[in-house]
């Protein structure tokens, strides 16, 4: 009797290890877990941002994105004047549009945006942030009759103007 005992007593203490060892693998594999599946959030939220980052997509204004219009709209309204964008972006015609291709002319340069505003607007645009602006700066006068503009207007859905 002793001996079935001490048996029985032998087979608890194996039966305790395998489960302190079962436990300890379980724990390793749900911290494996848990890791894999914050990789996986973070993937996917990375995703999401992606697919419905909408700034880098096109505006139907010319061939601004999103993103060029909201940050013209915002200069606008901080300037607190009308700006006009003329030639290239209202007909589409921009090349190296979304890229970070340096301003310039011919291959491997991206198309500037050309703007437009009244002479006595010109400082209220001082400082400014506008975007693919190149160095001869925003352009005094009103755009040309008849040619294609998108009309900037503070607190003003942008609008284009003499499409063609």
């Amino acid at each position: 009797m002793r001996r079935a005992g001490q048996r029985i007593k032998a087979a608890g203490q194996r039966a305790r290890r395998a489960l302190g060892r079962a436990e300890d693998a379980l724990g390793r594999a749900g911290a494996k877990l848990e890791g894999a599946r914050n990789l996986a959030v973070a993937s996917l939220e990375r995703a999401v941002d992606v697919v419905f980052d909408d700034s880098a997509r096109p505006s139907g204004l010319g061939d601004l994105t999103n993103g060029e219009v909201a940050a013209i709209q915002g200069a606008v309204d901080n300037a607190r004047r009308q700006l006009n964008v003329v030639d290239s972006a209202t007909t589409g015609d921009r090349r190296g549009v979304g890229t970070d291709l340096p301003i310039g002319k011919g291959v491997g340069t991206r198309s500037d945006i050309d703007y437009t505003t009244a002479p006595s607007n010109i400082d209220n645009f001082e400082g400014a942030d506008l975007p693919s602006l190149d160095d001869h700066g925003i352009l005094r006068g009103a755009p040309d009759e008849g040619v294609p503009t998108i009309r900037f207007e503070p607190g003003v859905r942008p609008r284009i103007e003499n499409e063609q």
